[in-house]
C-alpha cells in the first residue's frame, strides 16, 4: 500500500425499532468495502458477542462481513449497557477489508 492510497469510511446506523419482518441488506454500491466500515447495527452474532444471543441481522452482518473478507475488529468488550438492567451488549462493529485490519486497533474507552 502507498502513501496515496485512499481510505473509504463507511458509518452504519440501523434502527432496533420496527425491524421485524424485514431484513438486512448490506450493499456494496453504498458500503464500501475497501477500508473501513463501523456502527451501530443494532445486531448481534454470537461470533463477536457472548453478552447476548445471536439474532438474525447479527448473522446476516457477519456472513456480509464473511464474503467480503472485511475483519471484524470487535475485541468482545461491550459496547453498550442496557440503562434499565446493565446487561452488557455489543450493538456497534467495526469492520476493515484485509488491508487496513492489521494497521486498525480497536478498543472501548474506560
Amino acid at each position: 500500500m502507498t502513501r496515496k492510497t485512499w481510505l473509504s469510511i463507511s458509518n452504519v446506523y440501523i434502527s432496533p425499532i420496527g425491524n421485524i419482518g424485514f431484513s438486512t441488506e448490506m450493499r456494496t454500491d453504498t458500503i464500501s468495502t475497501n477500508g473501513i466500515v463501523a456502527g451501530d447495527f443494532n445486531g448481534h452474532s454470537e461470533v463477536r458477542d457472548d453478552h447476548v444471543k445471536g439474532d438474525e441481522r447479527g448473522e446476516d452482518i457477519f456472513s456480509w462481513a464473511t464474503e467480503f473478507n472485511m475483519t471484524i475488529l470487535n475485541n468482545g468488550s461491550p459496547t453498550r449497557l442496557d440503562p434499565s438492567t446493565g446487561s452488557p451488549s455489543s450493538p456497534d462493529v467495526s469492520l476493515a477489508d484485509f488491508r487496513w485490519a492489521s494497521k486498525c486497533e480497536w478498543r472501548m474507552p474506560r
